[in-house]
């Protein structure tokens, strides 16, 4: 595996009734709106409610093959960044929480179009 040099955070915050539909994560397209992939994949799980029921992880990994992680607090997971993946419906009187790193190998040229560091928020998208 190549060394990754841009990392993009994530925090997923699932309430009850919501998931996560199938995808592969893409984030760091947005700067230069092109395609890109990570490399790795990483998840830490910061919080699994004591009555979760579903949440699980889903990974493609190839044809009509899936693997089921369930999540577990404090656990950290690495995937394939090219892996299709999803969370099922979570059902839980408290939120599912965890981070996501995506992990890049980027050439010079791609770096120039990435700010350095950014802290992004719904919270603002809401109030502009």
């Amino acid at each position: 595996m190549q060394e990754c040099n841009t990392f993009y955070l994530n925090p997923l915050v699932l309430e009850g009734g919501t998931c996560v539909e199938p995808h592969v994560d893409c984030s760091i397209s947005l700067y230069s709106r092109k395609l890109t992939i990570p490399n790795l994949v990483s998840v830490l799980y910061v919080q699994v409610p004591h009555d979760l029921q579903g949440g699980e992880l889903l990974l493609e990994t190839g044809e009509d093959q899936v693997v089921q992680i369930q999540p577990q607090t404090n656990t950290m997971l690495f995937f394939r960044g090219n892996l299709e993946h999803s969370v099922n419906q979570v059902k839980s009187s408290q939120p599912r929480i965890s981070v996501i790193c995506e992990q890049y190998n980027l050439s010079e040229t791609r770096l120039q179009q990435i700010p350095e560091f950014e802290i992004q928020s719904e919270a603002d998208k809401r109030y502009n």
